[in-house]
């Protein structure tokens, strides 16, 4: 417990930089991957024989990743290996939540998700919206029963024909009091008219009264989107997977 407080004060004063995930998932992470976790005054390291989960230093410092099959690292630390390696990456963003953007439009009204009747629902939108990732109603219902799971910010964006165009699923970490907006869907059909933008100002003006900051991850090329939103402090993380050893 002593050790997550240590990584909690040092991911409130770097939350984009330290982590490329909110907060709360690192826990679940060190206890799931048995990883081990090491803080002194230089540097923060989190692994275990195979992951490089994080590292996080003030001081340059090049890394020698050979020994990992995976390694996350922020864009300003430098890295080599022997193995090849393959590199995805991601953007980190976050909010103070001073300034929220509006947009007004009489067309869209706001209702929350019926966990009762509308899960299939909720599970067929995000579905539609990515060719790479798909969900089924078993993982969408395990969302509701975790600590971060708040029933007021998961909302339907909802035209005047009572078409679902959007969907917004934030969660929050009142321990450190920081929201993560998780999933910001527009239906196929509805893209580029400004809903996602709408869906997000309302998940921050529901979050504003109850956390300091919220943050974002996501796919490099949607950091854009979300900085027009008013997030700002973005940096890129590269997720850095190696050949398997023979």
């Amino acid at each position: 417990m002593k050790r997550i407080k240590e990584l909690e004060q040092i991911y409130r004063q770097y939350p984009t930089l330290f982590q490329p995930t909110a907060f709360f998932k690192v826990p679940k992470m060190i206890r799931s991957m048995g990883l081990d976790t090491l803080i002194n005054d230089k540097e923060v390291i989190i692994k275990n024989d195979l992951i490089l989960h994080t590292y996080f230093s003030h001081e340059k410092k090049k890394l020698d990743i050979s020994n990992y099959d995976i390694a996350i690292l922020n864009e300003r630390i430098d890295f080599f290996s022997s193995r090849e390696i393959i590199i995805e990456q991601y953007f980190k963003l976050s909010h103070d939540l001073q300034v929220i953007n509006h947009t007004l439009c009489d067309d869209i009204i706001f209702k929350n998700v019926d966990f009762d009747s509308e899960l299939a629902l909720v599970v067929e939108v995000i579905n539609d919206c990515y060719d790479d990732i798909s969900v089924n109603q078993a993982l969408v219902k395990s969302w509701t029963t975790e600590a971060q799971f708040s029933p007021d910010l998961w909302i339907w964006a909802i035209d005047k024909a009572k078409k679902i165009v959007g969907l917004g699923i934030a969660e929050i970490d009142l321990t450190i009091k920081e929201g993560s907006l998780e999933w910001i869907q527009v239906k196929s059909e509805f893209q580029k008219r400004g809903y996602g933008s709408l869906i997000v100002n309302k998940l921050l003006n529901v979050l504003k009264s109850k956390v300091d900051f919220v943050t974002v991850s996501g796919k490099v090329k949607t950091a854009s989107f979300y900085q027009n939103c008013g997030f700002t402090n973005k940096v890129i993380w590269n997720i850095i997977k190696s050949e398997v050893k023979i």
